[in-house]
């Protein structure tokens, strides 16, 4: 089998799934499918409580899970930063609540109180939220600095396109919808929003698996050893380290 590592295979899985989901959401909102609003209020991106809105907690929920994996595997093998894997994975738990509950649509009044409800800031929860965001970006900016280059990598992409959708083009959106009101364009950008958190919690979900060591994200050995003992990620590290140094890592 060509080699292809774990967090290949998890980006593409994710990614596909994304699609086969977000393109119903788009025809129907652009009107090219037509369906009842039943119907596509259950595949509508926009929306709370339906098929997207599952699929985006699953992958976030993942990718707070890869990062606990990724915590645990270095403190079996006594590596340090443990607790910065620790701290982001409850931040990424906590931000697939929040994606699940809507808990940032419930700043609204907050928002109304600061200023917003107008113009950029049609949604006024978008206020209080850049606060939010900032204060994720700065605890994620001090674990960057702190990881190896790939995780740290995925991990600067994985936030980045997150909060440029959820913040950056949840602004442009405001302003668009207070402006022009709800048409093509707004659907066109709440799509694109929508799509930006979702690669981004992909790449978030892939960081935590690219901090494992090398031979337990080669899915080629993964398969193998699966078959023939079950699951292998944090079972048995010694014997990791033996088919490792067997394959030449």
């Amino acid at each position: 089998m060509k080699k292809v590592q774990l967090e290949h295979a998890a980006i593409a899985v994710c990614c596909v799934g994304f699609v086969l989901i977000g393109l119903p959401s788009l025809t129907m909102g652009l009107g090219l499918t037509p369906v009842a609003q039943g119907t596509r209020v259950l595949f509508d991106a926009a929306s709370e409580a339906n098929i997207w809105t599952w699929y985006s907690v699953t992958v976030l929920t993942g990718a707070g899970y890869t990062h606990l994996i990724a915590a645990y595997t270095r403190w079996h093998r006594r590596r340090r930063d443990v607790g910065i894997w620790l701290t982001m994975s409850v931040i990424i738990f906590a931000m697939s609540l929040d994606d699940f509950a809507g808990i940032h649509e419930r700043l609204e009044p907050v928002g109304e109180q600061l200023g917003g409800g107008e113009g950029a800031l049609h949604f006024a929860w978008v206020v209080p939220g850049l606060l939010i965001a900032a204060v994720i970006t700065l605890a994620f900016f001090f674990a960057w600095r702190r990881l190896p280059a790939l995780p740290r990598t995925y991990l600067a992409l994985g936030i980045g396109l997150f909060f440029a959708g959820a913040i950056g083009l949840e602004l442009i959106g405001g302003y668009v919808l207070d402006t022009s009101g709800y048409g093509v364009s707004y659907v066109l950008l709440y799509h694109l929003e929508e799509g930006l958190e979702a690669l981004g919690s992909t790449l978030l979900l892939a960081a935590g698996i690219a901090d494992l060591p090398e031979g337990r994200r080669d899915m080629a050995w993964l398969l193998e050893r699966s078959a023939k003992r079950g699951p292998t990620i944090g079972a048995d590290p010694a014997a990791d380290h033996v088919m490792d140094d067997a394959r030449g890592r």
